[in-house]
């Protein structure tokens, strides 16, 4: 089985596999009433995908924290 955001909606979807049976893939329809955001960083020559940049989203609702790192 794996998991990620599939088709970049904010919700977990999942594929699973069976030993030589097909894939499956569970699209994740729940209803979802919060908003996110998708940036893209972009870092220098020796790091061009941003790796150890720090992100702070500030909203009404408080701050969010994230760190690129390459499992992302």
């Amino acid at each position: 089985m794996a998991t990620g955001d599939l088709d970049n909606d904010g919700r977990v979807d999942a594929v699973v596999n069976t030993n030589e049976g097909p894939a499956y893939v569970l699209h994740n329809e729940t209803p979802a009433e919060n908003h996110w955001i998708l940036l893209k960083l972009v870092g220098h020559q020796s790091n061009r995908d941003g790796i150890g940049a720090e992100v702070k989203a500030v909203t009404a609702s408080g701050a969010q924290f994230a760190t690129v790192t390459s499992d992302e």
